[in-house]
């Protein structure tokens, strides 16, 4: 199903049979990347556990697994990147914690997280990708770091409660 290569998960086909039994996932330590679509489209997901070894989370990760409420990221992480669509349309997630290294936040990365409640983006943070957080209908604030280098275009279209 899954194997640890050099650092990283690999998808095998026999996965997509199963993915709809998964509730929860706990990434092992020494776990360097997740791979683009290795949760994707997990009906009953609720909880994803990150290791702090954990440096990539790709495209589309996490993605449409609505009912993906708990997100922890170990403290020490050295996530430094959360990838295109990782969590696009997770719409039971109401809050995660972005951890201080962080420095990337993709395109549509949290779009249509209708859940989430209030974001605070980390000061390493350079780069948020365009529409990393539209439609994010009950997003009501958002705290952008000054090291912002780049903020894509609509990142926070259609985000109808945002106040601040």
């Amino acid at each position: 199903m899954w194997d640890m290569i050099e650092g990283d998960l690999h998808y095998d086909e026999m996965w997509s049979t199963l993915k709809n039994i998964v509730q929860r996932v706990e990434i092992k330590n020494g776990i360097e990347s997740v791979g683009a679509n290795a949760f994707a489209n997990c009906p009953d997901l609720n909880t994803v556990s990150v290791p702090a070894t954990v440096r990539s989370i790709g495209r589309n990760a996490f993605g449409k697994s609505g009912k993906l409420d708990t997100v922890s990221i170990a403290d020490g992480s050295a996530l430094t990147e959360i990838g295109d669509e990782a969590f696009i349309d997770c719409i039971a997630m109401e809050n995660i914690a972005l951890p201080k290294s962080l420095s990337s936040v993709g395109s549509k990365a949290f779009m249509g997280c209708t859940g989430l409640k209030g974001i605070t983006i980390p000061d390493n943070v350079t780069f948020i990708g365009a529409n990393a957080f539209s439609n994010c209908t009950r997003l009501a604030f958002a705290n952008l770091p000054a090291s912002l280098t780049t903020f894509g275009n609509e990142a926070f279209t259609n985000c109808t409660s945002l106040t601040e």
